[in-house]
């Protein structure tokens, strides 16, 4: 391919959008792993666990960032324009629609994470905690859809191996992330149940 249509095909929307996608992947994949080590850090009583934290919540926003840009460059794509409609509402888009329906599942998902961040005193540790654990189920959907929507993950058999390994991965990390949720509740009966032997 010569050089101009080279380039004249990677600036076109279409090649930005998955550049785009394939980049909030990334960040979205660190942002989880962010969360991990933070669950992690709680039940050992380690300080990391701020600053997992605040990782965890930059590379979210950073990931949505490029998960809006991948799905609005869409809209003017001459060769599968996306409607507005294809774009807000799931699985109706012209390509792909299960995948790209997934997309816009995840890209719901991360915008309701991203508003949680500053709404744990106002929602309750409960509910805060429940939102961030569809977190790791809607990673999963984020990774479907580039597996079904995407077309730079390889062969069938490859995109099975990847999914196979992300379902393992999010069920793992789920357990982690409740054990630390648990750790400082059960440090806490411990505790009470330590002074009211003393006592």
């Amino acid at each position: 391919m010569p050089l101009e249509s080279w380039s004249a095909a990677w600036w076109s929307p279409w090649y930005l959008s998955r550049a785009a996608g394939l980049t909030s992947l990334l960040f979205y994949t660190l942002a989880v792993a962010a969360a991990y080590a933070g669950a992690m850090a709680r039940a050992r009583r380690s300080r990391a666990s701020a600053a997992a934290f605040t990782w965890h919540r930059l590379l979210s926003i950073v990931a949505w960032g490029f998960a809006l840009f991948h799905a609005l460059i869409l809209r003017s794509d001459p060769k599968v324009p996306f409607s507005w409609q294809a774009l807000l509402v799931p699985f109706v888009a012209p390509y792909r629609p299960f995948g790209t329906g997934l997309g816009v599942l995840a890209l719901y998902a991360l915008s309701v994470l991203l508003i949680s961040f500053d709404g744990r005193t106002s929602w309750g540790n409960r509910w805060w905690r429940a939102v961030h654990r569809w977190g790791n189920v809607m990673y999963a959907v984020a990774v479907g859809h580039g597996l079904m929507a995407g077309t730079d993950l390889g062969p069938p058999l490859l995109r099975l191996a990847v999914g196979a390994l992300v379902a393992v991965a999010t069920v793992a990390a789920e357990r982690w992330q409740r054990a630390g949720d648990r750790a400082p509740e059960e440090r806490r009966v411990a505790a009470g149940a330590a002074a009211g032997h003393r006592g």
